[in-house]
């Protein structure tokens, strides 16, 4: 029998002292993959950690002294199928696919002769065959051709949580719908953090809701423009933000003056529709998440969907999702369009200069058997969908004072940029003014402060961009010293004279609207007779013609 003794750093030898002492919390291992200097902040903390989930001792199957394991209290990886299914846990984390990956891909001597563990499907022809025929479409093969895709439920996700982190956020959203009833879009701000819920789990934190230009109505919404503003992404960045995701609202009075809402998404209708799906899909494509684990330098995308309906009972309810890789990809290759049907996909047929490859899906049949269905003409977006978790912190906690907070281009349609612009001084004159002491000594806190009045300083160009940064930052971390430091300097006392010779008006808002929601108990006026009516509670016919006073 031969015995080995293999000399022990300091770091093993606490790690093999710690787990003699009984405790089932080893020490963290290395990465276990080494992540790129230019990787996410949150993909390098997470790479750090061993994720294993521990289990306490099981009273009732282990027979073992109080300084050994077995395998009804060992730590199980976090990609553990049973350990999901028992938390109710209905995809894994992307670190942990990625780490169960990795576990399986073969050991060779050299890591660096390894494939990347990640790979993107792509539904395209490829344009670069090696074999020897004419480029598609006056030629194809096996080789460039892309083979048949088969539609499954993606068993991960990139990100695990929505987290909002003030419920004030979302009520400033709904504003212009309780006034006016028309929908609203608007992109979510925020960053990346771990979420100890889920085994390496990811979760988006929303700290602001900028709303671009857009057109409305109460049955549809349109946004006017997509790219990121550079006052925007500017003022983000220094905030530490970036965009995580869109929002918009589907929602609907149920006429009774209760403020309740109907609920038109549910398992017997929708929860996104088919166009919504592609939408989201697109986004998510133009949002990508840069990694070096797949060849092609991308995978998948972090970009969040969420949707503000109606629940089953009546009340307003957020709901956050993301579109599969297969989704993705098949936009990208312009293989599927809406149908009529919300609920359904449609998959395009092959020209002479377009090539579709066929798509299947599995179903259960009656005896509970997985069986391949054609998706010709369509299969249902359920095969897209992957929910997400959300909710509010326990103690809201966010960057900014968002009380009385006005987002930048709201009231504003295509081309009216140069009056929103000009609206933004009458605005900063609101916010700041009110709070301006008038004796040099004192100063301005960072509650003054949120995201959109940040944007409004930076696009009014009478400060500097460092010195907006630099409010930026201290807003951040609450640091009223360096926001003193710069309502002392010269730029400032020349935006206070400018605000002061402007006078403050009211934030943009709908004019001769009615209240959506609750009810208005104040007179108005009928827009088909003119007829000026009471106005008591609930009250949504005019007493003289008898027309709906929405119109």
């Amino acid at each position: 029998m031969l015995f080995a003794r293999l000399p022990l750093d300091e770091s093993t030898t606490n790690k093999a002292t710690h787990s003699a002492s009984g405790s089932t919390a080893p020490a963290p291992p290395s990465a276990y993959f080494t992540p790129a200097p230019s990787s996410h902040p949150v993909d390098i903390k997470l790479a750090k950690e061993n994720g294993l989930v521990h289990r306490p001792r099981d009273p009732q199957f282990c027979r073992h002294g109080e300084k050994g394991m077995c395998d009804y209290c060992s730590p199980l990886e976090p990609y553990d199928p049973k350990y999901l299914a028992e938390n109710a846990i209905k995809h894994a984390s992307f670190h942990a696919h990625l780490r169960h990956l990795l576990s399986n891909q073969s050991k060779t001597s050299d890591p660096a002769h390894q494939p990347p563990p990640l790979e993107e499907p792509d539904f395209r022809v490829k344009t670069s065959c090696p074999g020897r025929h004419e480029p598609w479409p006056k030629g194809i093969c096996s080789k460039c051709q892309p083979s048949a895709v088969t539609l499954n439920r993606q068993g991960f996700r990139m990100v695990d949580h929505l987290e909002v982190a003030s419920p004030s956020i979302i009520e400033h959203f709904l504003e212009e719908w309780r006034a006016a009833g028309a929908q609203r879009f608007g992109f979510l701000y925020g960053r990346y953090q771990p979420h100890p819920t889920v085994p390496l789990g990811i979760k988006a934190e929303v700290y602001a809701i900028y709303e671009p230009f857009q057109k409305g109505d109460r049955d549809w919404v349109e946004p006017l423009a997509f790219e990121e503003p550079e006052e925007v992404k500017e003022v983000a960045e220094a905030c530490g933000l970036e965009r995580i995701g869109m929002i918009w609202t589907d929602l609907v009075d149920d006429g009774t003056g209760t403020g309740k809402v109907l609920c038109k998404r549910h398992q017997d209708s929708y929860f996104l529709s088919a166009q919504e799906c592609t939408f989201a899909a697109t986004m998510q494509r133009r949002h990508p998440f840069r990694t070096p684990l797949d060849r092609s330098g991308r995978f998948g995308s972090r970009f969040v969907t969420c949707v503000v309906s109606g629940n089953e009972q009546g009340a307003i309810e957020l709901t956050s999702y993301q579109m599969s890789l297969e989704a993705e990809s098949m936009v990208e290759a312009e293989l599927v369009v809406p149908s009529q049907d919300p609920s359904q996909l449609r998959v395009e047929e092959a020209t002479a200069t377009k090539y579709v490859p066929e798509v299947f899906y599995t179903v259960k049949d009656k005896w509970g058997v997985a069986v391949r269905e054609t998706a010709s003409p369509s299969f249902p977006v359920e095969y897209w969908l992957i929910t997400l978790s959300h909710g509010f912190p326990t103690d809201p906690t966010g960057f900014f004072n968002n009380t009385g907070a006005t987002p930048v281009e709201r009231g504003y349609a295509s081309g009216q940029s140069k009056a929103a612009e000009e609206n933004d001084l009458p605005i900063l004159a609101k916010r700041i003014l009110p709070s301006s002491p008038s004796s040099p000594d004192a100063a301005l806190t960072w509650e003054t402060f949120d995201f959109f009045t940040l944007i409004r300083l930076h696009r009014c160009s009478i400060l500097s961009k460092e010195q907006v940064k630099m409010l930026a930052k201290a807003t951040v971390v609450k640091n009223d010293a360096k926001i003193r430091e710069v309502v002392q300097s010269t730029e400032w006392s020349t935006l206070e004279a400018i605000l002061r010779e402007v006078k403050p008006t009211a934030p943009p808002t709908p004019s001769n609207v009615t209240s959506v929601g609750g009810g208005s108990k104040g007179p108005w006026s009928c827009p088909h007779c003119t007829f000026t009516n009471e106005g008591a509670s609930g009250d949504d016919t005019c007493e003289m013609c008898g027309l709906p006073r929405d119109g």
